[in-house]
């Protein structure tokens, strides 16, 4: 019957998906999907200039606002068509209950369930979002971004730049807000394919999971698998936007740049992370090649000495071993393994972990439930 709402897919697979709307990216995975998802939160009106061709006109990410309004998210689609001039970037503590946070979520359940867009029924998936650990314990944050989801009975149509709809009703029972922390440990521990243990991956003993994000660290302390919330603190001003803000602001100081492209450096330093350190490191933008070695080397070193720093000093009983994850992990391994004085991990596709380790604990949960 036409309107009713649906929990499982075609394949007669219960719909699952998992959130991590973070300051360096928004990704999302579900079972609709072979792998990851996500984009820079970056975020634009579309522009209503024509393209050369119609298929140059459509966006990946883009989310139907307001009838005749488009917005288009992430450094591609932003840079191909939104209007530059308008661009914002969606960073800081105060986001996760903005407008702009939602409009996030949605855009990337636009992409997570997009064989069902269009579909004459609601599908109502089990769903889990990501938050830093200083969000997650407040509980006043959870609460609105909870009721900011459920609002008309958690029915929610979401447009795209076609005006194709995704109808979705969330279930309160079947809405998870988890700390980031927890998705890394998960995905340390199982196989996000098989949900088996990993072989060697122990948990056993107090485990510190260090999230290196784009703005914050987050440090959580862990007793076998379980969550210690009074120990699990955030390390604000110490991520990768650290670094990505130094090389941006030596480039325009030395005039290479004209204006902040913090997102294009972001993306751009990825392949330099396993460059040694000493060695040349040249960052490609299109403005040019530029050689950064000595500015790269010095920010992952201050970086890492403060991250370790803070965590020495927020855990004086100690831990068993420290686990790494966070896109920062490849940046910054290295440096935080000689600075540390516990047993260094590092999570399976460290910059994913968090997601990829929610979306595992969704699984869990709903082969419980049968």
């Amino acid at each position: 019957m036409a309107g009713k709402r649906t929990t499982l897919n075609k394949n007669n697979e219960p719909l699952i998906a998992a959130l991590d709307v973070g300051n360096g990216e928004a990704v999302g995975v579900s079972n609709e999907t072979p792998y990851p998802i996500g984009f820079e939160p970056l975020i634009a009106p579309m522009t209503r200039k024509h393209g050369q061709s119609k298929t140059d006109e459509r966006p990946t990410f883009s989310l139907r606002v307001e009838k005749d309004s488009v917005l288009v998210f992430g450094i591609d689609d932003v840079y191909a068509h939104g209007q530059r001039d308008n661009l914002r970037r969606q960073s800081g503590m105060t986001r996760y209950t903005s407008g702009d946070y939602f409009n996030m979520i949605d855009a990337l359940l636009l992409n997570l369930f997009g064989n069902q867009r269009g579909m004459p029924d609601r599908i109502s998936p089990s769903l889990a979002i990501n938050l830093p650990v200083v969000e997650f314990n407040k509980d006043a944050t959870v609460d609105e971004i909870k009721e900011t989801l459920m609002e008309r009975g958690g029915k929610r149509d979401i447009a795209d730049y076609d005006n194709c709809v995704l109808q979705i009703q969330l279930d309160p029972k079947r809405l998870a807000i988890m700390p980031e922390s927890s998705g890394a440990l998960m995905h340390w521990a199982f196989d996000d394919k098989t949900l088996e243990r990993r072989a060697g991956s122990i948990t056993s003993g107090s485990t510190i999971v260090c999230d290196v994000g784009y703005e914050t660290t987050d440090l959580t302390l862990y007793e076998g698998m379980k969550y210690q919330r009074d120990r699990a603190f955030t390390v604000e001003r110490s991520g990768m936007g650290n670094i990505t803000r130094t090389i941006s602001d030596g480039l325009i100081a030395s005039g290479a740049l004209r204006q902040s492209e913090e997102s294009r450096i972001d993306r751009s330093l990825r392949p330099l992370a396993s460059i040694k350190s000493g060695a040349e490191k040249w960052l490609t933008l299109p403005q040019g090649d530029f050689e950064i070695s000595e500015v790269y080397d010095t920010a992952v070193s201050e970086l890492s000495a403060r991250i370790a720093d803070r965590l020495h000093t927020l855990y004086p009983e100690g831990a068993t071993r420290v686990l790494l994850a966070g896109g920062g992990t490849y940046h910054l391994k290295n440096a935080l393994r000689n600075r540390l004085q516990y047993p260094v991990e590092i999570a399976p596709n460290p910059e994913h972990a968090n997601v990829l380790g929610a979306f595992s604990t969704m699984r869990l949960q709903d082969k419980r439930r049968g």
